[in-house]
């Protein structure tokens, strides 16, 4: 297996960097699950989901389509496990993991419906790539 590094990584990280990284991380993920709680509760809802968080990514066009890519990349994924699985499965297994797809697909969907709502003119070509 090949790994390559860029901007300064290497395969063994200093120990204080990489958690000096981590912690960033950690308090970004930390603020952007305050921020989306906040929005749910704006909205009236009982649950965080996609929509919340793409609402708030809206005007950060990078973040934004790091998550779709993560959403195509995700149900790419799951539908290869799925085939992988069905040829092992018996057919009322097969059924359910098919809807449990198809309702992935429906949420992506829903995200790029939203993307391209008449509040987002730009629409979402350019989360395509």
């Amino acid at each position: 297996m090949v790994c390559r590094h860029a901007f300064g990584d290497v395969p063994h990280p200093v120990p204080e960097s990489a958690a000096l990284v981590e912690d960033i991380v950690r308090n970004q993920i930390r603020h952007l699950v305050v921020q989306t709680t906040d929005v749910t509760n704006l909205r009236g809802g009982r649950f965080m989901n996609i929509e919340d968080v793409i609402f708030l990514l809206r005007h950060n066009k990078d973040k934004l389509k790091r998550v779709v890519r993560y959403l195509t990349y995700r149900d790419m994924r799951q539908k290869a496990q799925k085939q992988m699985g069905a040829e092992e499965d018996d057919s009322a297994e097969m059924d359910a993991a098919k809807s449990q797809l198809v309702s992935c697909s429906k949420k992506r969907k829903m995200c790029f419906d939203f993307l391209s709502s008449p509040d987002n003119p730009s629409g979402t070509e350019q989360f395509h790539n």
